[in-house]
């Protein structure tokens, strides 16, 4: 059974998306699943995790809703994830569509995380407004450039650097990771200053 931050974090993300049509706790038969929220019109599933939930879970999941052609958006409770170190299953959605939540009876918000690229301990925070769903229009050449995500949010990560580097520019995950080494370089650069200040 739904504790009551799951259905108010529910009730939130419904209320946010009125404008797309969301149905909550729709069953797909083919798939023997029901997904907690589901947006016909965008092909998207939103998957509500408040407990743990194992990589393996969230794998058979995001593969399941595939193969009827949704992407899956996942939310994590703060109650048991968005620590400094994330588990399995937030590593494996790092590079896909994830954001977190707060969310009570009292209220609440969703937010998007930047994490460092060793360790994971989380580096920034992004509010973001759900209402905004936009598809992810993005090409890439190789491998190694594979794209972040389908959609992004007003607000997320994705959002913060398409502002940042310009609309047109496609965006990959190695500009997350090269931000984050810049962060932690010059992190490093003024620690090294402070100490030679001390001699």
């Amino acid at each position: 059974m739904p504790s009551e931050v799951h259905i108010a974090t529910q009730n939130y993300v419904l209320a946010q998306l009125a404008a797309y049509l969301p149905e909550k706790e729709v069953y797909f038969p083919s798939i023997g699943r029901f997904a907690d929220i589901s947006i016909a019109s965008k092909n998207i599933v939103i998957e509500i995790q408040c407990s743990f939930i194992s990589k393996e879970e969230v794998q058979a999941r995001c593969s399941d809703y595939g193969k009827l052609g949704y992407h899956v958006l996942w939310i994590f409770h703060t109650a048991s994830f968005g620590k400094n170190y994330p588990s399995e299953a937030e590593r494996f959605l790092s590079q896909q569509e994830c954001y977190y939540t707060n969310i009570t009876k009292q209220g609440g918000a969703l937010f998007d995380v930047l994490r460092m690229p060793r360790g994971g301990r989380v580096k920034k925070v992004f509010w973001i407004d759900i209402s905004t769903i936009t598809p992810f229009i993005h090409t890439f050449s190789t491998m190694q450039e594979k794209p972040m995500a389908k959609f992004f949010c007003k607000g997320d990560r994705i959002d913060a650097l398409l502002h940042e580097k310009g609309a047109q520019r496609p965006l990959f995950a190695k500009d997350f990771i090269q931000k984050a080494k810049k962060r932690v370089r010059l992190y490093f650069e003024r620690e090294l200053r402070k100490h030679t200040r001390r001699y």
